[in-house]
C-alpha cells in the first residue's frame, strides 16, 4: 500500500488486517438452559386452508411480548448499512466510498462473523434512533439516515424475529468523526470495527473467507455485497 494512502482511525481495522485478528478462537460447550434471558422456545399451531391443525418449533425472543402490545408492527432489531462518503482532504481516511462492518466471534457457529452492525431495538425506540445508538455504541461514528427499509425476517423457519434495514451517510470530515470512539458493552468484547472499499466488496469478502477457515460472512452482508456487484 502506497505510503501516502490514508489509513482507517485508531481501532479500526482494514481487510487486511481481518485475519491477524482471528487468532483467538474460545472453545464453545453447548448445554440445556432452563430459565433463557434473550431466547425461548416456544410450538406455534395453527390451521390449514383444509382446516388441519399444524404445529411449528420455533425460537422467539423473550422481549417481543412486551414490544407487540406498545407496538405491534414493530421489528426488534435493525441491521445498519453505514457508508462513509469518500473524503474531500487526501490526508484523511477513507479516500473512496467505503463501508463500516464489524467482526465478532459468535458462539452459536464457534466462528468469527463478518456483519453489518446491528442490535435490538428498545421499547418505545424506532428504528432510526436505534440505528443511530448502534452505529456509534459498535463503530463510534455518527451518521445521517437516509432511508429505512420494511420489516424484514432473518430466517422464517426458525424465529420469528424480524429486523429493518437502516442506510446511514457517514461525513468523514466531520468534526464528531475525526478520532471514532466505541461504546461497546460487556458482552460485546470480541466486537472490531472492519472499513472496507465499497467497491470490490463482494471479491473482498470472497478473498477473506478463502484466507480465514474461522471466518463466516453473516448472509445479509453477502447478499448486500452480490447486489452492488450486479448492480457494478
Amino acid at each position: 500500500m502506497p505510503p501516502h494512502t490514508p489509513q482507517p482511525p485508531a481501532g479500526i481495522l482494514s481487510a487486511a488486517n481481518v485475519p491477524a485478528a482471528l487468532t483467538c478462537v474460545p472453545t464453545v460447550s453447548f448445554s440445556p438452559l432452563p430459565s433463557p434471558k434473550w431466547l425461548q422456545l416456544v410450538e406455534a399451531s395453527f390451521p390449514d386452508p383444509s382446516g388441519t391443525w399444524r404445529t411449528w418449533e420455533l425460537v422467539q425472543r423473550t422481549h417481543q411480548k412486551e414490544k407487540a402490545i406498545q407496538s405491534p408492527d414493530d421489528v426488534d432489531a435493525v441491521d445498519v448499512v453505514a457508508i462513509i462518503r469518500a473524503s474531500t482532504s487526501p490526508h484523511q481516511f477513507p479516500p473512496v466510498p467505503t463501508i463500516l462492518v464489524v467482526l465478532q466471534f459468535r458462539p452459536p457457529t464457534q466462528k468469527w462473523t463478518l456483519e453489518f452492525p446491528s442490535g435490538l431495538v428498545d421499547a418505545g425506540e424506532s428504528p432510526e434512533l436505534a440505528a443511530g445508538r448502534e452505529l456509534k455504541e459498535e463503530t463510534g461514528y455518527c451518521g445521517t439516515i437516509q432511508s429505512v427499509g420494511p420489516p424484514i425476517t432473518y430466517e422464517p423457519g426458525i424465529t420469528s424475529s424480524c429486523s429493518r434495514m437502516v442506510t446511514v451517510d457517514i461525513d468523514p470530515d466531520s468534526d464528531v468523526n475525526r478520532a471514532p470512539q466505541p461504546a461497546r458493552e460487556d458482552d460485546e468484547w470480541s466486537l472490531r470495527t472492519v472499513a472496507m472499499p465499497l467497491l470490490g466488496l463482494l471479491d473482498t469478502l470472497h478473498d477473506l473467507q478463502t484466507q480465514c477457515a474461522g471466518l463466516r460472512i453473516d448472509s445479509r452482508l453477502y447478499s448486500f455485497a452480490c447486489g452492488m456487484s450486479l448492480r457494478t
